[in-house]
């Protein structure tokens, strides 16, 4: 892990903010698309062509292969599965192989849900896609994402964390959301705040990219937070700069006082998320390259102070975001943060990770259940600490 400066957002620029209760989405506008990565062809159903050959012989006289991507946590069918599966991080690779990534299979669905509509490709739920990014930044093993996926997700009920939400288009009044926010031509991100706190961040190389994604981000990715705090909420602020009315008599003074209201409001736009995004310290670790870009995953330092976002980027040859998906956690995910942190870096081993908390065995037991991560401890040894807890509260019960 590196300590570093969180991401740049060189190349960059944000469009007029779309408000929904106290949810604020700002479009992230790219001037050029990231030449050489795009969506792999199982998402987009886009084949690029190959670069042609060289016919000298000269290595330099080559085009570069594109490179796709896979985000991490994004539900489709893959050839080789009979059901849909999510990826487990996400990967760079040839647009032109078949893909071969860690992924996990759901469970066999039910429902009154249309197949197609189950079966469509779509993000996991917010609480399954940051838990999956916690086990990747600490080695945590595969199977306790798995383990989260399976009891979380109720056959076709996308559902985290009590199994009460639904696919985003079974709810009636979410749906509006794609009638509320809607897309720019030149939009490849959206960063997405609640009572203007940043929460999150994703960015696509490619308008296109961000096209097919952008249904899913809202209505199953976003889908909770815009229930929750779109349509039970007060709406938050305007950052739109009025026109001034003072000098405007001709078409060129009310021209400038239009680009002037623009720029104010794009100023506004700008200090609220470059200040929100680039303030943070993350540690920054590098899981992959390919044809000259290369995967970072990074995560907080899980302490209680300023916000903790944990996520994956992936940077070009000249070192910009090309693609980024950024995640706020919650006081809970800072906690259970925490404790996956100090068990790395003891081995794993329980005996160890209690003596650097200064705490005892059983204590940190109780605190790894409570946190909800008893899914990383032997079933023997959890049955074992909780009746021995149960003997000392009876023992103590007058």
């Amino acid at each position: 892990m590196t300590p570093t400066q969180a991401l740049s957002a060189e190349g960059l620029r944000t469009g007029p903010d779309q408000r929904w209760g106290n949810v604020r989405l700002v479009p992230l506008l790219r001037g050029r698309p990231v030449e050489g990565l795009r969506l792999h062809p199982l998402l987009s159903g886009i084949t690029p062509e190959r670069p042609p050959g060289d016919l000298t012989g000269s290595e330099d006289a080559q085009a570069p292969e594109p490179v796709a991507y896979l985000p991490h946590a994004y539900l489709t069918t893959w050839d080789e599965d009979a059901l849909p599966a999510a990826a487990y991080g996400t990967h760079l690779l040839s647009p032109f192989e078949p893909p071969g990534p860690e992924r996990i299979s759901l469970a066999a669905r039910r429902g009154q849900a249309s197949r197609a509509e189950r079966d469509r490709p779509r993000f996991l739920p917010w609480e399954l896609n940051v838990e999956g990014h916690l086990a990747l930044c600490f080695r945590a093993p595969q199977i306790a994402w798995e383990h989260l996926n399976r009891t979380r997700l109720r056959t076709d009920r996308m559902s985290a964390p009590a199994e009460a939400a639904y696919l985003g288009r079974e709810v009636g009044d979410l749906a509006r959301a794609l009638e509320v926010f809607e897309i720019h031509p030149d939009q490849c991100g959206v960063a997405l705040y609640v009572t203007d706190e940043l929460v999150s961040v994703q960015l696509a190389p490619h308008p296109h990219d961000y096209r097919l994604l952008h249904p899913s981000l809202l209505l199953e990715l976003f889908g909770e937070t815009l229930y929750t705090r779109g349509l039970m909420t007060p709406a938050a602020p305007s950052l739109y700069q009025p026109l001034r009315a003072e000098g405007v008599r001709t078409l060129a003074e009310l021209r400038q006082a239009v680009d002037e209201s623009r720029a104010a409001s794009a100023r506004g736009h700008d200090e609220l998320m470059l200040s929100s995004l680039t303030a943070q310290h993350s540690e920054l670790s590098r899981r992959g390259a390919h044809g000259g870009f290369t995967l970072f995953g990074f995560r907080p330092a899980f302490t209680r102070d300023g916000d903790q976002h944990v996520g994956e980027a992936v940077t070009g040859p000249d070192g910009h975001t090309a693609y980024l998906s950024s995640f706020r956690l919650s006081p809970s995910q800072v906690r259970r943060g925490h404790l996956l942190r100090v068990l790395d870096e003891n081995e794993w081993r329980i005996d160890l990770a209690a003596r650097a908390l200064g705490t005892g065995h059983a204590d940190l037991l109780t605190r790894l259940e409570r946190t909800g991560l008893a899914y990383l401890l032997n079933p023997d040894v959890l049955l074992q600490h909780r009746s021995a807890r149960l003997r000392t509260v009876g023992r103590r019960t007058p």
